[in-house]
């Protein structure tokens, strides 16, 4: 799919931050939630990034890069 001139699989989305899977406003959880709108808009675009140690199990992402975390 064509978003103007650029093809979106030749884009990559990045969400970053806390995985959260909270179910009280959408039953698959805010991070899936965000995935899913996004893929709306950019079916061929991917991934979603997080620090290693997050609970990653049941979310939509395509990719999933695993961060070292904050660094001060």
């Amino acid at each position: 799919m064509k978003v103007g001139i650029v093809d979106t699989e030749d884009i990559s989305i990045v969400i970053q931050g806390l995985t959260v899977k909270n179910a009280d406003y959408f039953s698959y959880g805010w991070t899936n939630e965000c995935v899913r709108r996004l893929r709306k808009i950019f079916p061929d675009a991917e991934t979603l990034s997080t620090w290693k140690g997050a609970k990653i199990n049941g979310l939509e992402a395509d990719l999933v890069a695993l961060n070292d975390g904050l660094r001060s």
